[in-house]
């Protein structure tokens, strides 16, 4: 081989390593990034479900509440 093609074969080398590399930083990156997010909708959808099961408890109380004064005639 010529001494071109062998720098332009350890470039295009070290190249596509380096490229390897930022493709498995970008991905790792990724990873963290849809875990953090997904952290943070399932926090979310954890607090959305307590707050409708206090809405609901309310409900029924309230509904319970008057149907006893209604009951009883108050």
């Amino acid at each position: 081989m010529s001494l071109n093609l062998q720098k332009a074969l350890a470039m295009l080398d070290q190249q596509t390593r380096r490229l390897f590399i930022k493709v498995k930083e970008d991905r790792e990156r990724l990873s963290l990034y849809n875990k953090q997010v997904g952290d943070v909708e399932s926090g979310k959808k954890k607090k959305t479900s307590s707050s409708n099961y206090y809405w609901l408890m309310l409900c029924l109380s309230y509904v319970v509440c008057h149907t006893i004064l209604w009951l009883y005639g108050v």
